[in-house]
């Protein structure tokens, strides 16, 4: 029995083009929901990182009895290999540790990519 798809001749050229726009149509699609995935989980990632990097630098300044200072966390900061997995610059203000590179939902302070609503 044939294959109604399948001729002798092969598959037609254009049945391999329509094949082709599908494929195109499905990763048009993924593309961008891929990449917003990618995003949120690099932010994630640098949210829970500067979690516990605050976490065990006011542990390592009550252990020491000593206060906050610049060097003091730049030395600490130090012994961590990576933070932010986009290489965003990590800073201590106002007794939170901030990366420039991603939004922080507690304190309502980002970089700009939030949406503006349409009026």
């Amino acid at each position: 029995m044939k294959n109604k798809w399948l001729n002798e001749k092969g598959i037609t050229l254009l049945e391999v083009m329509l094949f082709f726009l599908i494929l195109l149509v499905i990763s048009m699609i993924a593309w961008p929901i891929y990449n917003h995935i990618i995003k949120e989980s690099e932010a994630r990632v640098c949210e829970e990182n500067r979690f516990t990097l605050h976490e065990h630098y006011s542990q390592i300044l009550d252990l020491q009895g000593l206060g906050h200072t610049e060097i003091r966390f730049i030395e600490y900061l130090q012994t961590y290999s990576v933070i932010c997995s986009i290489n965003g610059v990590i800073s201590f203000s106002e007794g939170q540790i901030i990366c420039d590179q991603h939004f922080d939902k507690a304190d309502g302070k980002g970089d700009g990519d939030e949406e503006v609503p349409y009026l």
